[in-house]
């Protein structure tokens, strides 16, 4: 590592399972067991290289100018160098490396990540869990998924197989055709990382396929939490994985996506307030499934609350970059074989653009790492598109600063709204939509003049007319 990659590390990763900061600590077994931590973080987080660096604040980062001394004898004549590697099992050859930084001295040590078998020091094995470095016995889970990666038995969708043999692909050939992907029986599968390398549909083909038995789930609670009343489910997917994502996304976009209209008089404009935003959630929403741990047989879900919304998947970006990474966009998914098909169709960007569409509307603190195994997106809802929770006062101060009128949309004007977007929408849907019973939406369809539904009740769709072509 030279000078210019060790900056980089300063100031771009805070401490996690492989980084360590100090002052001017040392304790000769203490180095030992917390190079032993590190080996096995970088293995877990899959990184060439775990590092503990001294002369650097563990929570500002800023320079400390260690006085930390390494070229020193232990055990009557050992080099401390030799007395760490000596008792490191495999052994590590330990160098320590010294840099100035703007006046400031830094010593490191680049520790290679565990291979083949968990580093242990004194026969005993460390790894980071939080900010602590434990023995990693304590944590039977965290050292069977280590074991498992080093035994080259961990979860891939692209390296396992799919769970059946017996694939169909029509939905996923529809795609292909509509983003005018060119492809052939024989090529189809290869260049979309769909097989094994004994040949055999993996995991990715399986998600491609029309028998992708798995749904993804909207649940909405009629209060601020899990711990309120249940409002309902609403399942998507058993299906082609593009086409789960396209009708979640969809469906959160025209169905629970609120609209409400402030008009400026004084400047003769019309300004939209929404629920959320649309684009921060549709990045949030695929990066959960690219982030998301599939051995789960489990997909994302969104859970809808009164307040807020929340993205929650199985697994973690941070089990492949740290947090400050995941924050400036680093594009490293844990599937990376499936978001190299996902840009294909325009779902993901390996730019990084994901994380910082996001942060663009919202703040760091919509992103909850606080769970080893799973990842949640939340966004707050805004307040303008509630009026019940919004004062002519409220809207002078945050809208416009000058006069504001209100200009509340009828009922059938919020239903029509509703059917541009998707004709298709049913009458569940709009009831959930405007905070109307099913049998009140009826009304309003019924006493409309412009609302018609066209071909059969099950199959149909509904059509806005105009008034003229209604009187004519």
């Amino acid at each position: 590592m030279n000078k210019e990659e060790l900056i980089y590390i300063i100031k771009n990763k805070s401490e996690c399972e492989y980084v360590e900061y100090k002052d001017s600590f040392y304790s000769d077994d203490e180095i030992g067991e917390y190079i032993s931590a590190l080996s096995n973080g970088a293995a877990l987080r899959k990184q060439k290289y775990g590092y503990l660096i001294w002369g650097v604040d563990n929570k500002s980062r800023k320079l400390t100018n260690t006085k930390f001394i390494y070229d020193r004898e232990v055990n009557g004549g050992e080099s401390y160098s030799h007395y760490l590697s000596r008792n490191l099992g495999p052994s590590i050859d330990v160098e320590f490396k010294e840099e100035l930084i703007d006046g400031c001295r830094v010593v490191y040590l680049e520790i290679p990540a565990a291979n083949d078998v968990i580093t242990d020091y004194k026969y005993v094995r460390y790894i980071r869990v939080g900010s602590s470095k434990e023995e990693i016995r304590r944590f039977p889970k965290i050292e069977k998924k280590l074991w498992n990666i080093l035994n080259g038995d961990e979860f891939s969708v692209y390296k396992n197989e799919s769970p059946r043999q017996d694939l169909t692909f029509k939905i996923f050939t529809i795609y292909l055709d509509a983003y005018n992907i060119a492809y052939t029986k024989e090529n189809m599968f290869s260049n979309n990382n769909m097989l094994t390398e004994n040949g055999k549909f993996n995991w990715i083909a399986y998600m491609f396929s029309d028998q992708f038995n798995m749904s993804f789930k909207v649940v909405k609670f009629a209060g601020t939490s899990k711990m309120s009343e249940f409002v309902f489910r609403k399942e998507f997917g058993n299906c082609c994985v593009l086409k789960a994502i396209d009708d979640l996304i969809n469906y959160m976009e025209t169905v629970e996506n609120i609209v409400r209209s402030y008009f400026d008089g004084m400047k003769s404009s019309r300004r939209d307030e929404f629920l959320f935003n649309k684009r921060a959630f549709k990045e949030a929403y695929v990066n959960a499934v690219l982030h998301n741990d599939w051995s789960t047989r489990t997909g994302p879900s969104v859970f809808l609350f009164k307040d807020h919304l929340e993205i929650f998947s199985y697994g973690t970006p941070l089990s492949v970059m740290s947090k400050d990474e995941f924050l400036i966009g680093t594009s490293k998914p844990i599937n990376p074989e499936l978001a190299e098909t996902f840009t294909k169709f325009e779902k993901y960007e390996q730019s990084g653009r994901g994380v910082t569409t996001i942060l663009e509307e919202y703040n760091k603190s919509v992103f909850d790492f606080s769970f080893e195994n799973s990842f949640t997106v939340s966004f707050k809802y805004n307040k303008l598109a509630f009026w019940d929770e919004v004062s002519n006062n409220d809207v002078t101060e945050n809208v416009v600063k000058d006069v504001v009128k209100n200009v509340t949309k009828t009922d059938e004007e919020v239903l029509i709204e509703l059917i541009k977007k998707r004709p298709t929408i049913t009458i569940n849907e709009m009831s959930q939509s405007i905070n109307k019973t099913t049998r009140t939406v009826q009304r309003i369809i019924k006493s409309s003049n412009r609302i018609v539904r066209r071909k059969s009740r099950y199959s149909g769709f509904w059509e806005i007319i105009n008034e003229k072509e209604n009187n004519n």
